[in-house]
């Protein structure tokens, strides 16, 4: 009788030491994780979430320590000012008015918004109302942030052209906080050559140049976590977009991610499917391309990976459509002698009849007929004039002499002038 008492207490003890032990192990999970404030992210499916307000202490400042110990630190500058962005419509009840979003001199109580824009402060661009009302989810119309989220833009290229990697940047040069590219196919000497160029060395403290002979996004994100620092280095509603190379994206849509929250990520955007220059379309007329999202999804549900945000089948949200596009997928937007490089690098040749010669004549010849590389599809013909998004507004406004050759079609063998 006494031996079987003590076996009961003996296993009870031992009950209690495995009980004792699993709180302790629980208290240090709601430690360890509590200041992620998970109440902040909504679920829809698993893997979409709507962007909130992070507070202060929300992420770990990681990069930041990591970068305080390389030699190497990259500071992210703000880029972004409330009082520059946003009016006061009325001094009374603080109403604000997006800038952009108001017709010009504008100064009465309440906002009045162009014809592409809508909300009450005039901060909903088209392009963004649309993706909204398509998706079927409710428009939350918060109030901007008075700090806005980074914006870190990287760009996975192939960099044939620095004319179009120019366009790509500059398109979003006064919103994005800092881009990161990195080309695998560019050896140690190109590297050099890259940094080198005027346009790079002009924006040398918002382009950060990688090199690795392994140039994935994963890579080139684990790279970017080490090697980026400042004040506050990155936070998680820092928000991350990734994009192929020849993928120019709408900045009005950026605009709006930068300032506002209450937006389901990650978002894909619609891009209008252009060859050669914006004077062709492709008959698919649109693709599905770039992406975006915050850096706690990027990490936590993508794994660090950008290019699992363009893989994913799942996405909370797609900018665009065939009146107001997410951006530009311009194809073979190079002059002939690049494209020609290019089609050899994609070993897109082997889809070419083998008795053609591909030269920069031959080029020539497809970009003023209006076919294909393949020389069999045929494209259709766009005007200047005549459509909204022709071109992004870096091409087709200011310095649009510059890049006629993508603008207008100089090797058609007929033109309908009247109409450009």
């Amino acid at each position: 009788m006494y031996l079987l008492e003590r076996r009961i207490c003996d296993k009870k003890a031992f009950l209690w030491s495995i009980f004792t032990v699993q709180l302790i192990l629980i208290a240090a999970v709601v430690l360890i994780f509590g200041s992620w404030n998970t109440n902040e992210l909504f679920e829809i499916d698993g893997n979409v979430k709507f962007v909130k307000n992070y507070s202060e202490n929300a992420f770990t400042n990681g990069v930041s320590e990591l970068s305080r110990r390389n030699n190497d630190v990259r500071r992210i500058d703000k880029n972004g000012d409330f009082s520059k962005e946003f009016i006061n419509s009325s001094l009374e009840d603080e109403s604000l008015c997006f800038r952009d979003g108001i017709e010009p001199g504008d100064d009465n109580s309440i906002c009045k918004c162009k014809s592409d824009y809508h909300g009450r402060d005039c901060g909903q661009p088209e392009v963004l109302w649309r993706a909204f009302m398509t998706s079927k989810i409710p428009l939350n119309l918060a109030l901007p942030r008075r700090e806005p989220h980074k914006i870190i833009y990287f760009i996975q290229a192939t960099i044939i052209s620095m004319e179009t990697l120019k366009i790509q940047i500059m398109e979003l040069n006064e919103i994005v906080d800092l881009f990161v590219l990195c080309d695998s196919s560019v050896t140690r000497d190109q590297s050099f050559r890259l940094n080198a160029t005027e346009f790079l060395k002009q924006m040398d403290r918002k382009i950060l140049v990688l090199s690795d002979r392994k140039c994935t996004p994963k890579v080139v994100y684990k790279k970017f976590r080490r090697g980026v620092g400042g004040e506050k280095g990155v936070t998680a509603d820092d928000v991350v977009l990734f994009s192929n190379s020849d993928e120019i994206l709408n900045w009005r849509a950026v605009k709006y991610f930068k300032w506002y929250d209450n937006w389901p990520q990650p978002v894909r955007f619609r891009l209008k499917y252009t060859v050669y220059g914006y004077y062709w379309q492709h008959p698919q007329n649109t693709i599905i391309g770039s992406a975006a999202c915050q850096i706690s999804m990027l990490e936590e549900i993508f794994k660090g990976d950008p290019a699992r945000m363009t893989a994913t089948k799942k996405s909370g949200m797609i900018v665009g459509d065939l009146n107001y596009v997410g951006g530009w997928f311009c194809q073979y937007c190079y002059h002939p002698l690049e494209i020609v490089k290019k089609l050899l690098q994609e070993e897109k040749d082997v889809f070419l009849d083998d008795k053609k010669v591909i030269d920069p004549t031959y080029i020539e010849h497809l970009i003023g007929n209006g076919l294909y590389v393949d020389g069999k599809i045929g494209l259709t013909r766009l005007h200047r004039f005549s459509g909204k998004c022709y071109a992004p507004d870096f091409v087709s406004t200011g310095l649009s002499w510059r890049y006629q050759h993508i603008l207008t079609n100089v090797y058609a063998t007929y033109d309908d002038y009247e109409n450009e």
